[in-house]
């Protein structure tokens, strides 16, 4: 059997049933369905409303109960199968890790917009008029500093 359950769940679909029932006889409901919940144990209610309100829910808690046990089965099943496939790891297939050397292969270039006037050819691309202008400007700034 699957570990305890933690507690059970209560309806909003539920809750305008409740709202027939007196504080009293509420309380009563509550603590049956807790006590089902716990043991699985059915308690004898005071009188034929509350059989028949546990009746309906008790229906709700084995329902919730059998899908908790499910999924803390298939939950277990899948952590064994984890476990195996790390257990079975030895040095004969270790040699099937993927490692990764973590190489940077980026390459970052000074690009400084410096250029040479002195290249002749019309196989060269024309250099960018911005480039000129500022080139230009370099060129007299330097000539009214001399």
């Amino acid at each position: 059997m699957a570990k305890p359950k933690p507690g059970f769940m209560l309806y909003h679909e539920d809750v305008a049933a409740l709202h027939l029932l007196d504080d009293a006889q509420l309380g009563a409901l509550i603590r049956a369905m807790a006590a089902y919940s716990e043991t699985g144990e059915a308690r004898t209610l005071e009188n034929d409303v509350l059989e028949m309100a546990f009746s309906m829910m008790r229906y709700k808690l084995d329902h919730d109960r059998e899908r908790y046990e499910t999924i803390c089965e298939k939950r277990s099943e899948a952590g064994r199968l984890a476990h195996a496939g790390k257990r079975q790891q030895t040095p004969a297939n270790a040699a099937n890790i993927n490692v990764n050397p973590n190489v940077n292969l980026n390459s970052n270039p000074n690009i400084n917009g410096n250029i040479n006037s002195n290249i002749s050819g019309s196989s060269m691309a024309s250099p960018d008029p911005r480039i000129v202008a500022l080139e230009a400007l370099k060129e007299r700034i330097r000539r009214n500093e001399q």
